[in-house]
């Protein structure tokens, strides 16, 4: 993937937990395919707070959460995001943030999710690689 433009990104879908509240996702209730941007510096993943309102995510809390502009309070919300490329089912709370409203991907995969991947960046081919980490 090619991060000179945007950033390294790659396809997740968005969605609700399975009906048995396990960490599956329920295809009904999900997103198609969308781009998430892959940031190192984040902490935590999260999602657009349109996009969540949007599939009707439930919200866990309200809670400070710190941005490059500042500490504000944001609604949590309950999600998995799968990233099929990988095999990978992210899936917990996530702050509800105006992505797509300040020109994001509307997904952010910070390194609650990082802790999943070998991410190596090629920086002479401009490219980045992912795999599952080795547990």
């Amino acid at each position: 993937m090619s991060v000179a433009r945007f950033g390294p990104t790659i396809n997740v879908v968005v969605g609700h937990l399975d009906r048995a509240g396990e960490p599956a996702l329920d295809l009904a209730k999900a997103t198609s395919s969308v781009l998430g941007l892959v940031d190192t510096g984040a902490g935590e993943s999260a999602i657009d707070q349109v996009m969540a309102e949007r599939l009707g995510l439930p919200v866990v809390h309200e809670g400070p959460l710190g941005r490059y502009d500042g500490i504000r309070m944001y609604k949590f919300y309950r999600a998995v995001v799968s990233v099929p490329a990988l095999g990978v089912l992210h899936h917990g709370e996530f702050a509800g943030l105006p992505l797509a409203e300040s020109g994001f991907q509307p997904v952010l995969l910070g390194r609650t999710f990082l802790r999943t991947v070998v991410m190596t960046y090629d920086g002479a081919r401009d490219e980045v690689s992912m795999r599952l980490a080795r547990k």
